[in-house]
């Protein structure tokens, strides 16, 4: 998990949400930019290279469609000066796969086989 306060990710649970994150960061900031990994849980991570403001990281959050509680939670951490954006490494005895490259391809395919597809 990254240390920086500010860094633009999201938290993609659902096939849908995944796909649809996966696509529209890469329009919005393109694959140089864009890195994925498998969640602890049952998805996938995304985060953004560069530094944006915490009202900027919201904003962007709200557009593109990250998890609605994790937004709600964040804008309470806001209001108090706290960290957002917290991405977990290990959770339930689970670890997170390693940062890499976006790759839609490979976001496709998990999406094909937790469909039967």
């Amino acid at each position: 998990m990254s240390t920086k306060s500010n860094e633009l990710n999201f938290d993609a649970d659902r096939i849908i949400d995944a796909l649809r994150i996966a696509m529209e960061l890469d329009k919005r900031f393109g694959k140089e930019r864009v890195e994925m990994r498998r969640s602890s849980h049952k998805g996938w991570h995304f985060r953004v290279k560069g530094r944006f403001s915490k009202r900027k990281i919201i904003k962007i959050r709200e557009e593109i469609g990250d998890d609605r509680n994790r937004i709600k939670a964040d804008k309470a951490r806001v209001r108090i000066g706290a960290r957002i954006g917290i991405l977990f490494y290990y959770k339930n005895g689970k670890y997170a796969g390693k940062w890499e490259k976006l790759d839609l391809k490979k976001v496709w395919d998990w999406a094909c086989e937790k469909l039967g597809v």
